[in-house]
Formats: C-alpha cells, sequence, structure tokens
C-alpha cells in the first residue's frame, strides 16, 4: 500500500518533464497543420502587393511651323532718261536793204546795196588763208658717239713686284721665269690665277702673289667691257 501511493503523487521533476513533452507534441502537431497554409498566405500577400500601373498612351505633339511670307520680287529700277540737248535758237539777222527807185526827173542816182564778197550779213568781215600750213621737222635722232677704244685686249695697270724666294737663294737656284694665267672680270677685278708656264717651281708661290697683288683693266668687245685673260710674266734675277 506504501508503494501504490508514491506513485499516485508526482513530484515537481517529473511534472515538469511531462509539461515540456506535452508542449513538445503540441509544437509539432502546430507545425504539421499550420505549415502548408504558410506558402497560400505569401502568395495572397504578394498579389496584393502588385501595384496597378496604368499605361497612358504619349500623343505626339505637333508643332505648326508658319509658312514664311515670300519675299516680294525687287521693283525694276526706272532707265535713266535722256535729257534732250537744247536747242539752239538760230537768230535770224534782218538786213534792210535799200531799194533805188528810177525817178524821170534829173537827180542823183543811189546805187543798189551789194553784199560784201567775204564776211557775214551784219558787216564783219573774215579773211580765209590758202596758204599751206608749215611742215614739221621731225626731230633729229641722236647718234651714239663712238666708244675711243672699241676693241682691246686685258692689261695690266699697276704690276707689283715679286720677290726672290729665300730657299732659292739657299739653294743657288739663279735666275727663274714664271708666267702665270690671269683671268680679268669685266670690272677689271681678278678672277683666277694659275701658273701656265715656269722654269723652277720654288718660284711660283711668289709669281703668284704678285700677280694678285696687280690690278688690270678688262678686255673690250665692240665698247664693251667682258672677261678676258692676260698672262702676267715674272721674272726671277738671283743676287
Amino acid at each position: 500500500m506504501a508503494k501504490n501511493d508514491k506513485n499516485t503523487f508526482l513530484t515537481t521533476g517529473e511534472k515538469v518533464r511531462s509539461y515540456l513533452g506535452l508542449a513538445f507534441v503540441v509544437s509539432l502537431l502546430l507545425h504539421v497543420v499550420i505549415a502548408p497554409l504558410l506558402p497560400s498566405m505569401n502568395q495572397k500577400t504578394e498579389s496584393t502587393k502588385v501595384e496597378n500601373v496604368t499605361i497612358e498612351k504619349i500623343k505626339p505633339v505637333v508643332i505648326h511651323t508658319p509658312k514664311p511670307t515670300p519675299t516680294p520680287p525687287p521693283t525694276p529700277t526706272p532707265p535713266p532718261q535722256s535729257t534732250p540737248p537744247p536747242q539752239q535758237q538760230q537768230q535770224q539777222i534782218k538786213v534792210n536793204v535799200v531799194h533805188a527807185h528810177a525817178n524821170a526827173g534829173p537827180g542823183p542816182e543811189v546805187q543798189a546795196y551789194k553784199p560784201p564778197a567775204n564776211g557775214s550779213e551784219g558787216g564783219v568781215v573774215t579773211t580765209t588763208s590758202t596758204a599751206a600750213p608749215a611742215a614739221t621737222e621731225a626731230p633729229a635722232t641722236a647718234t651714239p658717239a663712238a666708244c675711243a677704244v672699241p676693241a682691246k685686249d686685258a692689261q695690266v695697270v699697276n704690276q707689283a713686284q715679286a720677290d726672290y724666294p729665300d730657299q732659292a737663294t739657299e739653294m743657288n737656284a739663279g735666275n727663274g721665269e714664271v708666267i702665270v694665267l690671269v683671268t680679268v672680270g669685266p670690272q677689271g677685278q681678278l678672277v683666277d690665277a694659275s701658273v701656265s708656264k715656269t722654269t723652277n717651281a720654288i718660284f711660283n708661290r711668289n709669281a703668284i702673289n704678285a700677280a694678285r697683288s696687280s690690278t688690270y683693266s678688262p678686255k673690250v668687245v665692240d665698247c664693251k667691257p667682258t672677261t678676258g685673260q692676260y698672262n702676267f710674266v715674272v721674272d726671277f734675277q738671283a743676287q
């Protein structure tokens, strides 16, 4: 009997465990029943959230451009009216002519008026010259004066002296001669100088220097200066 009394009374821990088990079973049942209903509820809420969008058709706006006013054609300019030249009125000259009447009785005779051979009716005498006009003499054409020297060769005006080379003195080269061909321009300027003939090359430099230091007159052909050549001869004498 003592054992049966103990089983009928539950302790606090057992009650708690029984309540927890009961709550777990109830939560499972609720989950099984309510879970299928959640998708349909979500769809309803989503359908209610859909906004009604109205599309209005936009009509194109047509802008009517006014037609431009046509430009009137330009008014033609009337041609200038030519003014007729003034008419010169010819003055009529009245001449009183004395008529002669013959009288039966004696009396002085009146001569009839005779117009002059030369002149106008007003009595102004005009003379006309029949002499031929004097012939105009043509101006004389100036003849260019002939030049004093119509043609000549190029010449030396002031010839520079060439020094005897020191090297020729040391080598006892003796006398020598060098011919330098000089080209002279139309203004008498030296254009070129080169050795044409020499007896010893030791004298060439001093000969060319003397040719370049000299002055010349140009060659003349038909009274016109032109380019010409001149043989510049240098004699070297041993001292």
